[in-house]
């Protein structure tokens, strides 16, 4: 590939604050929906697109990057992943310093690697809320952040296990609910603070014969739906069937090992979103060999039934989403549990090779981008390189639809039409 060129890129970072306009040209452009120009521009304007295909700048004050002939893709989205939830079994004081002096670097870790916007699907709250303030205001630098809050669950069912019995833990990671009454007072308590989603968790896998009630669950969706949000729900039981959740007014899924046979038809309908995790029940190990096609995880089988179930969904026109369910915390805390570091690199690369054992190159990348988008609820805004659209861009040397590790080749990163990485 070409060395980038980039002329009259000696702005300040007030200059770039201000959305000064930009182009990008002489590019591969992989737009997201499936569309690719093999030879365009891309112009933004007020942190928006403006225009993608065969563009002509007249302007001499419009920075213009020469692409070089490499791929410009819409910002990378991780629809799973969860900032502090790897803080549970950890003391009030790591939790404090780790918000303060660990999430700076591990959201910039994140930007760094081309994706832009991440969904925390279940965090310490209102910790969480604190650190989508910050990036807001541009006092931390990350990727956009959409949040849940806590997690509802029953009593006694495994959310509340992830504590430990720490009180102070369960309070700020779970959201107990065990009438229906208690879930809509809750749902009204976070909708007024300022969610994007709410969450439940529908598993006896760690905590067998422990269930949170239906008629709970159906409560939740009416409150949800009546306050604007969308209800996301948790199954990673191989033996949950789809389709009971969707009959209770679920909007969409965070994993997706589950039996999806009787709920194809519904979820293609109600364009359901389901969030990959595919890797998320293999050990740190094992994770790195799935680049070999021909490795087979001594443990298998919930990977599996999350591919069987993303081939299937795929197939049949339901949006599969990426996500790792990656958890960061204090150092120590989250080892081998479900991030191989703070920044999840590890977790990252595993699920697209776990996904290219089931998904094409193109549909793993509408996974992080179109699908991803409408997973985390923006699909308006973002996940397309398209007209009107926020300016959320990454340049990546070399071409994902031959190669889907070239995803790791980010070289520039572009979010709400500015610079805020350049490896050049």
């Amino acid at each position: 590939m070409k060395k980038l060129s980039v002329v009259a890129i000696c702005l300040t970072w007030s200059q770039w604050s201000l959305g000064q306009d930009m182009a990008i040209v002489n590019a591969r452009i992989i737009d997201g929906s499936g569309r690719v120009i093999e030879n365009g521009g891309i112009a933004l304007s007020d942190g928006r697109i403006a225009e993608v295909g065969e563009i002509s700048i007249q302007d001499a004050d419009v920075l213009t990057i020469n692409a070089g002939g490499m791929t410009v893709m819409p910002g990378l989205i991780n629809a799973h992943w969860h900032l502090f939830a790897g803080s549970a079994a950890g003391s009030a004081e790591a939790l404090d310093r780790y918000h303060k002096d660990g999430v700076a670097p591990t959201l910039a870790n994140i930007l760094e690697r081309g994706v832009t916007t991440i969904m925390s699907p279940g965090d310490h709250f209102p910790a969480i809320l604190e650190v989508r303030r910050a990036l807001e205001r541009g006092t931390v630098r990350g990727p956009r952040l959409v949040i849940v809050g806590p997690v509802f669950t029953s009593s006694n069912d495994w959310p509340t296990q992830i504590c430990a019995g720490d009180d102070g833990c369960d309070a700020l990671l779970n959201a107990e609910v065990d009438s229906e009454e208690e879930a809509r007072a809750m749902v009204v308590r976070l909708a007024d603070a300022g969610v994007d989603a709410i969450k439940v968790v529908y598993d006896d896998i760690i905590a067998p014969d422990v269930r949170i009630k239906d008629s709970v669950v159906s409560a939740l969706a009416e409150a949800a739906d009546a306050h604007g949000l969308r209800l996301l729900a948790h199954v990673s039981s191989t033996t949950v069937p789809a389709a009971r959740l969707v009959e209770l007014g679920v909007d969409g899924f965070v994993h997706s090992a589950m039996d999806v046979s009787d709920a194809i038809e519904r979820m293609r309908a109600n364009n359901m979103p389901v969030i990959s995790t595919a890797t998320v029940d293999l050990p740190v190990a094992e994770r790195a060999m799935l680049g070999d096609p021909d490795f087979v995880p001594a443990n298998p089988g919930y990977m599996n039934q999350s591919l069987a179930s993303i081939a299937t969904l795929f197939d049949n026109g339901v949006p599969v989403a990426f996500g790792t369910d990656s958890v960061a915390g204090p150092p120590g805390l989250t080892a081998g549990f479900l991030s191989t570091t703070s920044s999840g690199e590890g977790l990252f690369v595993a699920e697209l090779n776990a996904l290219s054992r089931v998904l094409s190159n193109e549909q793993i990348i509408r996974s992080l981008t179109a699908n991803a988008a409408l997973a985390v609820g923006l699909a308006d805004e973002i996940g397309t390189l398209a007209p009107g659209k926020i300016a959320d861009i990454i340049l990546v040397d070399g071409d994902p639809l031959e190669n889907i590790n070239d995803l790791e080749r980010v070289r520039l990163v572009v979010q709400d039409g500015i610079v805020v990485v350049d490896r050049r």
